[in-house]
């Protein structure tokens, strides 16, 4: 007779391979759809590179920009914000228009090889890197959460992990959008595996090129000095200055003039996919027509103080405790979802980083009374963000309620799981057991 175990094992097993052919699905429907992903901007950046010009810039299709605007474009450079009302002018004198790549030069040099390649092909190989990074990931995840290798009984452990995430809607999200999330994942799941063998600096270097990559988690360096992870520190540093190297080496110093400058043209923040702090008060700004007020940027900054304020403390807990590894963890942890809270850009496809937190609290309620609530709220946060909220914009006067409602569930669901990552460290009946003596 079959065991339930086994029936289970091939259940998950199936799972993993559908929500797989989902992926690959999903990436065959997008190449046919360039302008809709964000891969376009990264490969057509990349593409202005060979062609020896700023990585960027982009000239607007005359017809494109007769369209939106009544009448032919001037030689005069313009940001394309994606703005719901269309162009915006910004003249700089030297005759491109930028486009709105928001990535640092050293990834534009991790994308030059795909230039190579038509974008078809190029796509294919960017997702597919994608979906492996994601599938390594959660095999290093899983090993880490069960003390064996993939081959030494992790496998089962592997496949439910990696279906839970594939499944997911922020993976789903990255996948359609060709976003960068996934390979941002497989780094951090290094580097924790790194510092669980001793290996601290080259953790750091992990997360100094992840730094790099994306410049919003160079929080992570004021927590590590915070949590007195010195030597995570160093290479975390050492990282972040090789990526900073290596962008001005291929690209110049005029390419970072040029990425400084657009990062300030940022012009959707009200999105509802956009799950941070100032995304939120830019939401209320429409809501009340208070877009501007002097108040909601007192309330923007103080709020991001707070979140700020209250992860420190946090960590400076989670130091007291005795297992290095723990704390270490607790602290990358929250520091990137502190850093999505409060980036301007923390979009929703970095949700799928928060598989991390999710198994990390999962198994870290097991020497906590009340395990059941702690638990809970995890389901909650993963539910909430399953709700169906669609791409728009909500930047401007005269939002409508529902649509201020709507647009504020990505923000909520963050702001829950943050508040239940606090109380992970605060609230536990046990938690006296595990900080050592003082």
């Amino acid at each position: 007779m079959v065991s339930a175990k086994l029936i289970a094992k091939v259940v998950i097993a199936c799972s993993l391979v559908a929500s797989v052919l989902f992926h690959l699905q999903k990436i065959n429907t997008m190449a046919e759809w360039q302008r809709n992903t964000d891969f376009y901007k990264f490969h057509h950046s990349a593409a202005k590179v060979l062609d020896g010009e700023s990585p960027y810039t982009e000239l607007i299709a005359e017809d494109r920009f007769q369209r939106i605007c009544g009448h032919k474009p001037q030689r005069l450079l313009v940001a394309e914000l994606e703005l719901s009302h269309g162009l915006v002018k910004a003249p700089l004198g030297y005759g491109q228009c930028l486009h709105p790549n928001l990535n640092p030069p050293f990834f534009v040099v991790l994308t030059l090889p795909l230039a190579y390649f038509n974008y078809e092909t190029a796509w294919w190989m960017w997702s597919i890197g994608s979906l492996l990074s994601a599938l390594a990931a959660g095999a290093i995840l899983a090993a880490r959460e069960s003390g064996q290798g993939i081959l030494q009984g992790a496998s089962t452990r592997w496949a439910l992990l990696s279906t839970v995430l594939l499944i997911w809607t922020p993976a789903v999200i990255n996948t359609e959008l060709g976003q960068v999330a996934m390979f941002v994942l497989l780094l951090l799941a290094l580097a924790l595996r790194l510092f669980d063998t001793g290996a601290q600096v080259s953790a750091g270097i992990l997360i100094g090129i992840c730094a790099g990559m994306k410049l919003f988690l160079c929080l992570i360096f004021v927590s590590l000095l915070w949590g007195r992870f010195h030597q995570v520190l160093k290479g975390a540093i050492a990282g972040f200055f090789l990526t900073v190297a290596i962008g001005w080496l291929f690209l110049g110093t005029e390419a970072y003039r040029d990425y400084l400058y657009i990062a300030r043209l940022v012009g959707w923040l009200g999105d509802s996919w956009n799950g941070s702090w100032p995304g939120m008060v830019a939401r209320i700004a429409s809501y009340t027509q208070g877009v501007g007020s002097p108040i909601l940027v007192f309330i923007q900054y103080t709020g991001m103080m707070a979140l700020l304020l209250s992860a420190m403390h946090a960590i400076r807990s989670a130091g007291r405790i005795a297992d290095p590894g723990f704390s270490f963890e607790y602290t990358l942890l929250i520091t990137v979802m502190l850093a999505i809270l409060i980036s301007p850009l923390g979009w929703k496809y970095y949700y799928l980083l928060l598989l991390m937190h999710c198994l990390f609290m999962w198994k870290g309620v097991d020497a906590y009374a009340h395990r059941r609530p702690m638990r809970l709220s995890i389901v909650v946060f993963m539910v909430l963000v399953e709700i169906p909220v669609s791409m728009f914009n909500t930047d401007g006067n005269g939002t409508s309620l529902a649509d201020f409602l709507y647009s504020s569930v990505t923000f909520l669901s963050l702001l829950w799981f943050y508040l239940c990552f606090l109380m992970f460290i605060y609230l536990q009946p046990s938690r006296s057991n595990l900080i050592r003596s003082t």
